[in-house]
């Protein structure tokens, strides 16, 4: 791994492989934390926090983010 965030006590885990900056994320999967976590593309970077999570893109250096208030029914509040 390159890079991996675990958030501290937030019961998931995302990590960014060093070999090609895939990531994948596994633990409690409340929100979607894990499920809509991006499977295509190179990351270079991860920061797990309590209700989402966030990476950087690789090639843009720009966040894509997923969990609790990171959709439009959730007011964008990621």
């Amino acid at each position: 791994m390159a890079d991996m965030s675990d958030g501290g006590n937030v019961h998931h885990t995302c990590g960014v492989a060093a070999s090609d900056g895939h990531m994948e994320c596994w633990g409690y999967n409340e929100c979607n934390k894990v499920s809509d976590a991006p499977t295509t593309g190179a990351y270079s970077f991860t920061s797990v926090g309590y209700r989402s999570s966030c990476a950087i893109v690789h090639t843009t250096v720009i966040a894509s983010c997923w969990g609790c208030g990171c959709s439009s029914n959730d007011n964008g509040q990621c």
